[in-house]
C-alpha cells in the first residue's frame, strides 16, 4: 500500500482510499506532491477532503517564505555578514516545480556570533525564540515565518563535522556575502542532514526524495560520490539510501535484507515520531556508559552565553550561572534516564529488548554505529 502512494506508474484503479493517502501524504510533509499527483489521474477536488486547501496553504507558505529569505539574504548581505540559506529551499529547486517541496521554515547558516546579531535584529522585528541549541536559534513569527539560524549542525560525527566545515569554506559565493553549494555540496547537506535525522529520531519519505531528486537533476557521479564519503563513514549508508530510493522512485528491486530499513522510513514520518525517538534513545543508551561520558562532556562545554539566552534569569543574575550550568546537567540526566524507562510503556514501536535490538541491526544495516 505504501509503495503505491509514493511511485509514478500506478494508476487511478489501483490507488488505496483518499483518506489513507491524505493521511500518508501529511505524515510525511508531501501534500503538495500527492495533490498534483491525484489531479493528474483525474481526480476532482470534490474527492480529495482538505488536501486542496493543505496544498494551498503550504504552497503559499512556500513562496512566502522563498521571499522572506531572500530579503533576508539581501540585508545579510549589506550588512557585510557572511551566510549561506541550507536545506528545504536549496533542496526544492532540484524538483520539477519548487511547491512540490514545500518546508515551513527556512535554514541559515552563520558564525554563531553573527547568528546571535542576527536573532536580536529579527526580534526587533517581532520574531519569538523558540529554542536556542548550542549551534543552533530557532525564532518564529506568526502566521508562517520560521527561521533557523545556524552555527554548525548537531548529531553529527567529528568526522561529518569537519566534513560540513571544510564544505562551507570552499563554497563559493553567489552573491555578495551569500554563498552557495554546488550540486555536490547540497548532496552532501542532504546526506547528512538525513543522518541526523535518522539516527536521532527517525526520517521519512521526503529525505529520500530530496537525495533522488539532486541525483537526477546533477551531473553527480554516485559510486565517484560514495568513494569521496567513505573516509568518513557515510558510504554504506548513502548506498542503502540510494537502493531505498530506487525502489520506492524508481521501480528497481530492493535487497530483502533493506526492508526493515525500508519500513521504519515508511513509520518514521518527516522528522521521526515520539515513538521512534523514544525507541532510538532507548537503544542507543541501554547500558552504554560511553554515551553518558559523551553528554557529560557536551553539557558541561555548553557556553555562558547559551545559558543567559535559555534561562532569562541567568541574564538577569549572572551569580546564578554556576547554577543554571548544573541544573542543565542533572534535569538532562534526568531526562535521558527517564526516555529509556518510557520507551517501555509509551513506545508503539518497540515495547521489548527484542524490539531494541531489531532497531540496532537497522541502524547497523545503514552503517551507524
Amino acid at each position: 500500500m505504501n509503495k503505491a502512494l509514493i511511485t509514478a506508474r500506478i494508476n487511478k484503479d489501483t490507488l488505496p482510499p483518499v483518506e489513507v493517502m491524505v493521511q500518508f501524504a501529511k505524515m510525511h510533509n508531501i501534500q503538495t506532491m500527492l495533490y498534483a499527483g491525484l489531479k493528474k489521474w483525474g481526480f476532482a477536488d470534490e474527492e480529495l477532503g482538505d488536501l486542496p486547501s493543505d496544498s494551498e496553504i503550504l504552497s503559499f507558505c512556500q513562496i512566502k517564505n522563498d521571499a522572506f529569505a531572500a530579503r533576508l539574504s539581501a540585508n545579510l548581505s549589506n550588512a557585510g555578514i557572511d551566510h549561506m540559506i541550507l536545506k528545504g529551499i536549496e533542496f526544492s529547486k532540484y524538483y520539477p516545480s519548487e511547491l512540490l517541496r514545500t518546508s515551513t521554515d527556512i535554514d541559515f547558516y552563520m558564525t554563531g556570533k553573527n547568528a546571535e546579531r542576527v536573532a536580536k535584529a529579527l526580534e526587533n522585528r517581532g520574531f519569538v525564540r523558540t529554542d536556542y541549541g548550542e549551534y543552533e536559534i530557532s525564532l518564529a513569527k506568526k502566521p508562517y515565518n520560521h527561521i533557523e539560524l545556524h552555527s554548525n549542525f548537531e548529531a553529527l560525527t567529528k568526522e561529518q563535522t569537519r566534513l560540513f566545515k571544510s564544505m562551507i569554506e570552499s563554497a563559493q559565493y553567489k552573491k555578495n556575502h551569500r554563498k552557495s553549494f554546488d550540486d555536490e555540496g547540497n548532496l552532501v547537506m542532504a546526506l547528512l542532514h538525513l543522518y541526523k535525522h535518522f539516527s536521532h529520531s527517525g526520517a521519512g519519505v521526503r529525505m529520500l526524495l530530496d537525495i533522488n531528486m539532486i541525483l537526477k537533476k546533477s551531473n553527480i557521479d554516485r559510486n565517484a560520490f560514495e568513494k569521496k564519503i567513505t573516509d568518513i563513514g557515510l558510504n554504506k549508508f548513502f548506498n542503502s539510501v540510494c537502493e531505498i530510493s530506487d525502489y520506492l522512485f524508481d521501480g528497481k528491486e530492493l535487497d530483502a535484507r533493506l526492508i526493515p530499513a525500508l519500513e521504519f522510513f515508511l513509520n518514521s514520518g518527516t522528522f521521526g515520531t515520539n515513538d521512534t525517538y523514544l525507541t532510538i534513545n532507548a537503544a542507543k543508551h541501554s547500558g552504554k556508559t560511553s554515551k553518558m561520558k559523551n553528554y557529560l562532556k557536551s553539557e558541561v562545554g555548553f557556553s555562558n552565553e547559551n545559558i543567559k539566552n535559555k534561562y532569562p534569569l541567568a541574564k538577569k543574575y549572572p551569580v546564578l550561572l554556576p547554577y543554571f550550568h548544573i541544573h542543565r546537567v542533572v534535569s538532562g540526566l534526568i531526562h535521558k534516564g527517564d526516555v529509556v524507562g518510557r520507551v517501555r510503556t509509551e513506545s508503539k514501536v518497540v515495547t521489548s529488548d527484542d524490539g531494541e535490538k531489531r532497531l540496532v541491526e537497522v541502524m547497523k544495516l545503514m552503517g551507524i554505529d
